[in-house]
């Protein structure tokens, strides 16, 4: 699969998008397994104060396999669906972030 970048400008500015995400709770955390394949799974997900640096919090349990998965294999990606609820039938507009887990004692 080839993916293209653009040095185009955006349409949208950061703060826009930083409201969408404010306005939901809910994503799907894409992460990769021993064997390189991918799992998605449903998660809720908390945005840090507008007084402080923004951050996307996911939350979970550390227990479960999609926070030992980021703990073992750090690639992630991230996605928020803002769908239509008046033309249902249309794909929903998304923001996809990718990263890697930080280690806030390291």
């Amino acid at each position: 699969m080839k993916y293209a970048e653009s040095s185009e400008k955006a349409p949208l500015t950061f703060a826009y998008v930083e409201k969408l995400l404010r306005t939901k709770n809910f994503g799907v955390l894409t992460t990769i397994t021993p064997v390189g394949k991918p799992h998605s799974v449903g998660v809720a997900y908390a945005v840090s104060p507008p007084s402080e640096p923004f951050c996307i919090y996911l939350i979970t349990r550390v227990a479960l396999k999609k926070a030992r998965k980021i703990n073992n294999y750090s690639n992630v990606s991230f996605v928020v669906p803002f769908p239509h609820y008046i033309f249902r039938i249309v794909p929903p507009a998304c923001i996809q972030f990718q990263g890697k887990r930080v280690h806030p004692n390291r």
